[in-house]
């Protein structure tokens, strides 16, 4: 293959961390267009590549340069199978057909967790299927945002971890999960890097999200009782649970449930709420979430 250097006016070459290496140049004025020699040679070439800037006069060209680690497929798995169980037995509460016994306190908390899968690994798992309909659309808005990230980070050559899901039991969680994240393991080299792959998340998950709620709302109830604020709302062990609206989610509400009252909302819609919320928490600017 052609030596990139020879399109550079100049350029700095990194390693990073023994795992990609990196070739930052300034394009030679008659390659910027770019020239077809350099189309050609972008075409061919790799690994990943972008332009610094819209006047096409910084170029960054990267490549892997370590062996792939060996992934811990298993515990990914093991952590998958988990999160679904619980996010199942969630659905299930939600959908009034099972429902976990609650005791109090720390010592009735991991004692509900015990009874939990005892319960399970006697073939209670059964009856946890119709949650399909709150935890499937759940599960599926938590793996494209997650995959969202890995493509993206894949795409620079960044080491990035498959997905940790994060299973919680159902007699501690109404959703069943704490979502989900990817390590991150080796550097990323400039912002165009962090703000792709911190960005790919949310617009992924959030694409999905509105999906779902819209789905989801076909099958939720407009109710006649008077609540103050026509909030939505959804129905756990009989209590019921008033939600927040955002803009969106309100304007989308009143326009697939036409009329005035509170919205009992469907497991699928209260699975689309859940997904627009982790999409909107994780856009705040705070330590390990994608907006920081």
């Amino acid at each position: 293959m052609t030596d990139p250097t020879r399109f550079f006016l100049g350029w700095r070459a990194q390693s990073l961390a023994g795992s990609r290496d990196v070739l930052d140049g300034v394009v030679r004025p008659e390659h910027r267009a770019p020239s077809p020699e350099l189309a050609q040679f972008l075409a061919q070439w790799p690994g990943a590549w972008y332009w610094g800037d819209d006047q096409h006069t910084r170029l960054v060209l990267i490549q892997g340069s370590a062996t792939p680690r060996p992934e811990r497929w298993l515990w990914h798995g093991g952590l998958l199978l988990l999160t679904i169980l619980c996010t199942l037995a969630a659905g299930a509460v939600i959908a009034h057909v099972w429902a976990p016994v609650i005791r109090p306190g720390w010592g009735g908390a991991v004692v509900g967790v015990v009874e939990f899968a005892e319960f399970v690994l006697a073939g209670g798992w059964r009856e946890l299927l119709p949650g399909w309909r709150f935890a499937v659309p759940l599960l599926l808005i938590l793996l494209v945002h997650e995959l969202g990230h890995y493509l993206a980070a894949r795409r620079y050559a960044i080491d990035v971890s498959p997905p940790y899901f994060l299973p919680v039991p159902p007699n501690l969680s109404p959703i069943g999960n704490l979502g989900a994240f990817i390590r991150i393991r080796s550097p990323v080299y400039d912002r165009r890097q962090l703000l792709d792959v911190g960005a790919a998340g949310p617009l992924a998950g959030f694409v999905v999200a509105i999906a779902v709620l819209l789905w989801g709302y076909q099958d939720s109830l407009r109710l006649t009782l008077p609540i103050a604020g026509e909030p939505s709302l959804i129905q756990i062990v009989g209590a019921p649970i008033v939600l927040g609206d955002s803009l969106l989610t309100h304007a989308l509400r009143d326009w697939l449930l036409p009329g005035s009252g509170s919205v009992l909302l469907s497991p699928t819609a209260f699975a689309g709420w859940v997904g627009m919320f982790i999409t909107g928490l994780n856009l705040l600017p705070l330590s390990q979430l994608d907006g920081g």
